[in-house]
């Protein structure tokens, strides 16, 4: 505290000179100063690191003035501030953690240069998607009170946008009328918000920033070919083969526009491969906005039904699971599982689920396998449209009889849920 009220009152007393870096020198040891003599940590944590590149010059308030009224300020004349951090980002006792949403300047700036060998690198994916759900209940209660969202809804919104923050903010602040009522509405607003919403204005400024990496190609039609097939690989590493086999084109012009992507901050690239970002929102601005000018080509699907009936599926498997956990030798009607009488729910040593192969089966998954000493529950979970039914099991029972070396003395598990 000592450390910091003296610096507070030379930032307030000291006549620093227009375009000094004096007072910057002094600012960064801060952290560490403090550590070493209160005998304690500090974290250096800043975000868009790679910004400090091109946000400082170090000249006169009245230079920098006339330099931008005439437009004459470029990234090349600022001061590299991030160079200032040399010794800092060695500290044991205040350790620095940067980041950025530019990954490849990002990279650039830590990774090269006077920072080199400092830092180690990691790319930080989007939320997952029950946590996109969590963000998007907070969203709402913080920003549209007025506005109301079932469970199910939030879960879609958030598989729908791969859980990703900024996009859900999208969502909630979207002048789009509905917002969250049905799954259709949703689909329409995420719509919406690529087309012509937020999400629309950020990447179509990010394109228009990048222009020279992403639209200048030597063969416009060629370009844009490959930038559509580019979308199919969302989370995935690029097919750099398969894109030029479909195209009938080299693998060094394919190569050739992903680098490009990648300087544009649109891949990532890692051990020795160009990944594609988990952004299927920036697939869907692609998509749009290429889509329609191109011929002879094979429309993609983006949609992510497939992907959202999994995760529900696994989401089913989980409720499933923790109810089973909570069995404590209670008893309830056989009727709900097929049997008469009362039927005792085990205390399960063990529930999990279990990939199980035999000698001379293919693999399966088990989606909820529970145990208690001699007593074992398999149960296969299936959303449906309509009430599940008792012959349904029934056949179920059967194939599982089938792939069982001694008889069981019974096997019967119906779990019912009626769902859209």
């Amino acid at each position: 505290q000592e450390r910091i009220h003296q610096f507070i009152n030379l930032f307030e007393t000291y006549q620093f000179e227009d375009g000094s870096i004096e007072l910057w020198t002094k600012v960064i040891r801060i952290p560490e100063q403090v550590a070493r003599y209160s005998n304690t940590y500090a974290a250096i944590i800043i975000d868009e690191f790679q910004e400090m590149k091109s946000i400082a010059y170090d000249m006169s308030n009245a230079l920098f003035n006339e330099f931008k009224a005439k437009r004459q300020l470029i990234d090349e004349g600022a001061a590299d501030l991030t160079a200032s951090y040399r010794r800092q980002s060695q500290s044991r006792v205040a350790p620095m953690l940067v980041s950025g949403s530019a990954v490849t300047m990002i990279f650039k700036t830590v990774m090269g240069g006077p920072l080199g060998g400092r830092f180690g690198f990691t790319y930080v994916k989007p939320l997952s998607i029950p946590d996109g759900v969590t963000l998007l209940f907070h969203l709402i209660r913080i920003y549209r009170s007025d506005l109301s969202i079932q469970p199910e809804m939030a879960f879609y919104a958030s598989s729908q946008v791969g859980g990703h923050p900024y996009y859900l903010y999208c969502l909630v602040h979207s002048k789009f009328e509905q917002k969250f009522d049905s799954r259709e509405v949703i689909d329409a607003l995420i719509e919406y918000e690529t087309t012509e919403g937020k999400i629309f204005g950020f990447w179509q400024t990010h394109f228009q920033t990048n222009r020279h990496y992403i639209n200048e190609d030597n063969d416009q039609e060629l370009g844009k070919k490959i930038m559509y097939c580019f979308i199919q690989y969302n989370n995935q590493p690029v097919g750099i083969e398969e894109i030029a086999k479909k195209l009938n084109v080299s693998k060094k012009a394919v190569e050739e526009k992903i680098e490009k992507l990648y300087l544009a901050d649109l891949v990532w690239r890692t051990k020795g491969r160009f990944y594609a970002f988990n952004d299927i929102c920036l697939m869907r601005y692609i998509k749009f906005v290429y889509e329609q000018d191109l011929k002879d080509i094979d429309t993609i699907d983006l949609s992510l039904q497939s992907k959202y009936n999994v995760l529900k599926g696994r989401f089913l498997e989980n409720v499933v699971q923790v109810t089973m956990m909570k069995f404590n030798n209670d008893e309830i009607q056989g009727e709900w599982l097929g049997k008469k009488g009362k039927i005792a729910l085990p205390l399960f040593n063990v529930v999990d689920t279990r990939q199980v192969k035999a000698s001379s089966t293919k693999s399966y998954q088990i989606d909820v396998f529970a145990r208690r000493n001699k007593t074992t529950w398999l149960c296969e979970c299936k959303y449906t449209k309509t009430k599940m039914g008792m012959n349904q099991v029934k056949n179920w029972n059967v194939r599982l009889m089938r792939q069982c070396v001694k008889p069981l003395k019974w096997v019967q598990l119906s779990l019912k849920f009626k769902c859209g």
